[in-house]
Order: structure tokens, then C-alpha cells, then sequence
């Protein structure tokens, strides 16, 4: 089958073959996790309240690091995140963004002191 994949297509396939792993295996190691604690309290009959709160709030985090490891080991969203914070954290665009605001704003009086 790998011999009728272009480079791109099978670039796309081993991402996607590896991105479907790592969703098989988070929330495994995410619900062992709050299991294993859960079997630990009962076996040494430990009694501590707001544990079985807090075990289970480990649980609700399984659709964000499914959505986190897609983001990671997907090459082209991983790029798009990237240049994102890139773009927010760079002086250049600040300013920029600073200087058309600013232009807007002018342009808003402007239209306005010809209005009245």
C-alpha cells in the first residue's frame, strides 16, 4: 500500500497512525491513574475527604489532553499554534496592531468632526 502513497499522503498517514496511538493510550494512562489511587484508598482503608473529588476531576481531563495531543503531534496544527504565539508575543506585531488601532481611531474623529 506504501508504494501507491505519495510523500505527502504517507507524511499525512503516520501522523494520523500516530496521533490515533496516543488517543488510545492517554485515557488509559488517564483513568489508571484515578483508579490506582481509588484501589490504594480502599486497600489501606484510608479515609480522607475530598480525595474522591479530586479523582475524579482527573477523569474530566481526557477530551483536553485528546485535544492537546492532536495538536502537538499533528505537523501543520502544531505550526498553526506556533505562529500564533509567535505573532502575540512579537514587538513588530504589537506594534502594529497599536499603530492601526490608533489609525482607526483618527479616521472615527476624522469622520466624525465632518459629520457635525
Amino acid at each position: 500500500m506504501e508504494s501507491h502513497m505519495s510523500v505527502q499522503t504517507h507524511d499525512i498517514h503516520q501522523q494520523m497512525t500516530r496521533i490515533l496511538i496516543v488517543q488510545a493510550t492517554v485515557p488509559l494512562i488517564v483513568c489508571f491513574l484515578p483508579i490506582g489511587i481509588t484501589l490504594t484508598m480502599v486497600f489501606l482503608r484510608a479515609s480522607n475527604p475530598g480525595v474522591g473529588i479530586c479523582v475524579s476531576l482527573l477523569l474530566s481531563w481526557i477530551p483536553a489532553t485528546n485535544s492537546t495531543m492532536t495538536i502537538i503531534f499533528v505537523k501543520s496544527y502544531r505550526n498553526v499554534v506556533i505562529d500564533f504565539f509567535h505573532k502575540c508575543f512579537s514587538k513588530n506585531y504589537r506594534a502594529s496592531v497599536f499603530a492601526a488601532s490608533v489609525e482607526a481611531s483618527e479616521s472615527k474623529r476624522n469622520a466624525a468632526s465632518h459629520i457635525f
